[in-house]
């Protein structure tokens, strides 16, 4: 359960942060998000029901977990300025499973529009890419080339959630679709 929470974490995360980002930036149109990382802390209801059903979560390198926060680097994007919108693509992903089933979660992309949350998307085993989380507003600060986006909610979108009950026979995901909370900090120029 862990694990699960963790992957959807970074990609909740993701879009929290771009929500926020966009009314910081200020002199260019279009920024370039050069790198970072983003983080999902799970919340104990989602830890306790992954443990409860016996699914493992498993970080897709170079994303990392240590047992309650994921981790995941940013590896690009960009903040539109003039529209204030902010897409991110951040690296590794997850895979859940149970047993012999398994879910792989990867190569997730967030967008957000102002400071109103956001919503991004994932490559899922056997679904190609489907609208994976949702995250509310950010607290949103820059400085030195720097965006930062905290305390937002991270939600299990409805998609990624019938999947994985499906696959698992579960309501887990149903049950626990909001995760965690969410921050992110990112560079742009």
């Amino acid at each position: 359960m862990t694990r699960l929470i963790r992957a959807s974490a970074a990609a909740i995360l993701a879009a929290g942060f771009i929500a926020a980002l966009p009314a910081t930036a200020s002199a260019a149109p279009t920024l370039q998000i050069t790198g970072g990382h983003i983080k999902i802390k799970l919340n104990a209801a989602a830890l306790s029901a992954l443990s409860s059903a016996h699914l493992k979560l498993t970080p897709k390198s170079p994303a990392t977990f240590n047992g309650t926060t994921l981790k995941a680097p940013i590896k690009g994007g960009t903040i539109d300025i003039a529209t204030v919108t902010a897409h991110i693509k951040s690296a590794g992903g997850f895979t859940i499973s149970k047993g012999s089933k398994s879910v792989t979660v990867k190569a997730l992309h967030s967008t957000a529009h102002g400071g109103a949350g956001g919503s991004g998307t994932a490559l899922v085993t056997g679904h190609g890419r489907i609208k994976a989380i949702t995250t509310t507003a950010a607290t949103v600060s820059s400085g030195s080339g720097s965006i930062s986006a905290k305390n937002f909610k991270v939600t299990l979108a409805a998609p990624l959630v019938k999947i994985l009950d499906k696959k698992f026979h579960t309501t887990v995901f149903a049950d626990h679709a909001r995760i965690g909370t969410g921050s992110a900090t990112m560079t742009a120029h």
